[in-house]
């Protein structure tokens, strides 16, 4: 039975929902799991390379996109590529945070947009959010936040500090 309250159905956003913690050996995250884990440790260093491809039972239209994305990464770039990728990405994020944190006036916005990212980098542990280029957009967002320079912060706080005009209205 269905329960649909403001046009949402519970029933089936509940099986979709239990349907990623499925442990069933037909479940397709399973398949590619085991088949990119035995990939893997067939080239462990250097990996297979970007074209590389396991066979998993599916179908072969594209058979290079997996909906486990890190797996698929480790499968493709081995440890070495792996770890220089996510070290990078992982350096250029930090660096990000501590940029947004000596911002003044859009602290909160750089904050907003870093959650953001790493949520996205979440939900891409199964879901191949990363194999398209427009997703990708999502993480061109991360050098920006790290190349902010903030050089004349005279300015920022004379707009931002209500010191003088403590109504912050104009004068």
């Amino acid at each position: 039975m269905a329960i649909a309250i403001g046009g949402v159905n519970y029933s089936n956003l509940f099986h979709r929902i239990s349907g990623v913690f499925d442990h069933d050996e037909d479940s397709i995250r399973i398949r590619q799991f085991n088949a990119l884990l035995t990939g893997f440790f067939e080239a462990p260093l250097m990996g297979s390379g970007l074209g590389g491809f396991v066979d998993d039972g599916r179908v072969k239209e594209k058979p290079w996109s997996y909906e486990l994305f890190y797996m698929a990464s480790l499968y493709k770039g081995g440890v070495i590529g792996f770890s220089l990728i996510f070290a990078l990405m992982f350096w250029i994020f930090i660096k990000a945070g501590f940029n947004c944190k000596s911002l003044l006036r859009y602290r909160s916005e750089g904050l907003a947009i870093l959650t953001g990212i790493s949520t996205f980098c979440l939900a891409s542990f199964t879901n191949p959010y990363f194999s398209g280029f427009d997703a990708l957009l999502i993480l061109a967002l991360l050098p920006v936040l790290a190349s902010i320079r903030v050089e004349n912060t005279d300015d920022l706080v004379k707009y931002s500090d209500f010191s003088e005009n403590p109504s912050g209205r104009a004068a």
